[in-house]
């Protein structure tokens, strides 16, 4: 690469490190925005006051992802880098350095879970990540040795009597609950079913759902994945949900929720789920969250089905999220130690 530097008012030249023509024009082009910012004044590592506060990046930031991302990835970054304000003395930018990092972890070790720890230092690197390609960083921090160590656990593989007891539980029992029974009832059978996840079963709008066609439809604006699927011939849940729609006091519009949700907030969710679960007899420390549905579904498919249709099934991007985060062979293993033999 070569320029003209306005400050020694000479050319000068630097190499981009790659012989790949891709990767070298992105490199061009990223200086050149480095020196368009430099010349209107926006950025320059020697001169402190046109640094940016740590509050404005982030504000800036989290507009940035609201406009890429769904509400739950931009919450989700909104609450790790409140809790990194709130454990820093940092009022620039560019005072967030490694040293400050691993003091924010020391703050939180032992306060919270390592999880937790982990899941904010991902976020608070991706918001280092996109303030140094915008160039408001000299240099981006390295996060190469500072994530916690973490016990691996299986996935979640919900018992079959569970799922049973929580079933006659919506079946017979009435229950003081946000949601009424019916509702609880089809929403599992949908998470068992489809092994969707909470939003994109929450934002089902009968217009997803074709009785004719016998499939439903998950958006992309719903997904996590940013993909619309479809699932085809799910001829087993057609009655149920045709159930659900005739149950209504009026006929349900194309455009309305199959799950309608008409709370601020999804709390009350998990306030009826350990109603239930506490009615279905199952103890306080056997307690399976929602998304074990999820991982549930995809652990008794790969038994039968190859890890790309388990993969499109779910919506994953790639094999490897089917297979490292959701799969639990406990069950398969009980059946290939029944079928070796003793030679």
């Amino acid at each position: 690469m070569a320029w003209r530097d306005p400050d020694l008012k000479k050319r000068c030249t630097a190499s981009t490190g790659t012989k790949n023509q891709k990767l070298a024009n992105q490199k061009a082009r990223e200086q050149q925005d480095k020196l368009y910012r430099i010349a209107q004044g926006w950025y320059h590592p020697a001169d402190s006051h046109c640094d940016k506060t740590l509050e404005s990046a982030i504000e800036e930031f989290l507009k940035s992802s609201r406009a890429r991302h769904r509400f739950q990835t931009t919450d989700a970054y909104r609450i790790s880098l409140s809790v990194f304000q709130r454990n820093t003395e940092c009022q620039l930018l560019r005072q967030v350095t490694v040293n400050v990092i691993e003091a924010f972890i020391n703050s939180r070790s032992g306060k919270v879970s390592s999880t937790t720890i982990n899941k904010d230092l991902r976020h608070l690197r991706t918001f280092l990540n996109w303030a140094g390609k915008l160039n408001y960083l000299a240099a981006i921090p390295k996060f190469s040795g500072l994530f916690l160590p973490t016990d691996k656990s299986s996935p979640v593989m919900i018992p079959e009597h569970e799922i049973k007891a929580v079933l006659e539980v919506l079946k017979k029992k009435r229950l003081k609950l946000f949601q009424p029974t019916d509702w609880w009832r089809v929403y599992v059978q949908l998470a068992l079913f489809l092994g969707a996840r909470r939003g994109e079963l929450l934002g089902l709008k009968w217009s997803d759902i074709s009785f004719k066609e016998q499939s439903i439809k998950i958006r992309r604006e719903t997904s996590k994945g940013r993909r619309d699927r479809t699932y085809e011939s799910v001829t087993a849940l057609m009655p149920l949900l045709k159930d659900w729609y005739e149950s209504a006091d009026s006929v349900p519009l194309s455009t309305d929720s199959v799950l309608p949700w008409s709370h601020t907030t999804r709390r009350q969710l998990y306030v009826d789920w350990k109603k239930i679960l506490k009615a279905a007899g199952i103890a306080s420390e056997r307690h399976f969250k929602l998304h074990n549905f999820r991982s549930t579904c995809v652990s008794e498919l790969l038994e039968s089905e190859s890890s790309f249709t388990v993969r499109d099934w779910v919506g994953h991007a790639s094999v490897t999220t089917t297979e490292k985060h959701y799969a639990n062979t406990t069950k398969a293993r009980r059946e290939v130690a029944r079928k070796r033999r003793v030679r």
